[in-house]
């Protein structure tokens, strides 16, 4: 959600939904879906919703198997053995062969032989490995357009709460290679430039991607975190720093880690360096987590110096703090701020 000063709420704080059904007798049930906005600046603002489309996680089918059954199969075995015999007087054998005088009578044994046959073998069928196309189609809808970049930089936010499918994640990590399983941090602000760019028509829409850096014959840009604590208000603000690295800047991405314990993340806002971003946000996937990023059709020129996002955090505790700075590091950078090798 972004209000009318450009201002991005965050979903699950700031912004909420609630879905119900009214049952009042003697009517029909009525289905209710709310939209919550708490905002104290909101007075006089307006605000615009993005929808974006999400894509289920295939379920699994499971298929039980059975053991074969083992087959067993009797042979009856016949030997036949003609007994010679010159006395008149008929007599029995041990082997209870009756033999009468100058008769030739077969003793006929049958014995059934028990032959166990083993089970067949099952081969298994061979395991074919899922092709990714890394199509940017993110929102699977057969086509390429603003929409699938606005959900890569979505996915790359809030991949956990819009659980997106493998074929949907795989789509969005336009820039990429190989299988990829969903929320492996594949997805980047970059593929939503790379693929924004690639609607419009670019030769070369990966170039958004750092695709300079990775040459290693650029110098890459240098990033720094520098906070304040505000002990009346109960905050802790945190300004992400950057010198623009010599490809520019037109995506980045950067994942910050704090006590989640003691701060909660309240506001993500635009910093100094504001060159009309095509997309800008933050959010809090879990505590002690942050993520933030930017997607801008022209970059940024090398050299440039100043401030991408200023993080507004609230504590959770009265506690005195000598050097908030040390609260916060910089777990992960993305695109044209990480350092390529």
């Amino acid at each position: 959600m972004t209000r009318s000063d450009t201002k991005q709420l965050l979903m699950h704080y700031n912004v909420w939904t609630t879905h119900r059904w009214l049952r009042i007798q003697g009517q029909p049930p009525e289905r209710e879906d709310l939209v919550h906005i708490v905002d104290k600046d909101g007075l006089g603002h307006s605000y615009e919703l993005h929808y974006v489309r999400v894509v289920p996680s295939p379920t699994p089918t499971l298929t039980p198997t059975r053991s074969p059954t083992p087959t067993v199969t009797l042979t009856p075995t016949t030997t036949i053995t003609p007994t010679p015999t010159q006395s008149a007087t008929p007599t029995l054998s041990p082997t209870a062969t009756l033999s009468p005088t100058v008769t030739s009578t077969p003793t006929v044994t049958s014995t059934p032989t028990v032959t166990p046959t083993p089970p067949p073998t099952e081969t298994s069928p061979p395991t074919e490995t899922p092709v990714c196309d890394h199509s940017g189609d993110a929102n699977l809808d057969g086509q390429l357009s603003p929409g699938d970049s606005q959900l890569a930089f979505q996915i790359y936010l809030n991949c956990e709460a819009l659980n997106p499918g493998v074929d949907a994640y795989c789509a969005a990590d336009f820039c990429g290679f190989g299988r990829v399983e969903p929320c492996t941090d594949a997805v980047t602000p970059g593929d939503a430039l790379a693929i924004f760019r690639a609607y419009l028509g670019y030769s070369d829409p990966c170039n958004a991607k750092a695709a300079l850096n990775k040459t290693g014959k650029s110098q890459p840009a240098e990033t720094w975190l520098q906070a304040t604590h505000d002990g009346q208000a109960g905050t802790v603000t945190v300004v992400l720093e950057t010198i623009v690295g010599s490809g520019g800047l037109g995506a980045w991405g950067v994942q910050l880690r704090t006590n989640g314990d003691l701060l909660e993340l309240i506001a993500v806002d635009r910093g100094t360096l504001d060159p009309g971003w095509l997309y800008f946000g933050g959010s809090e996937p879990g505590p002690g987590k942050v993520l933030a990023g930017g997607v801008v059709i022209d970059p940024l020129p090398p050299g440039t110096t100043g401030s991408l996002a200023e993080f507004t955090f609230g504590l959770l505790a009265d506690v005195i703090i000598d050097n908030p700075t040390s609260l916060f590091s910089i777990e992960r950078l993305e695109d044209d701020l990480a350092a390529q090798e």
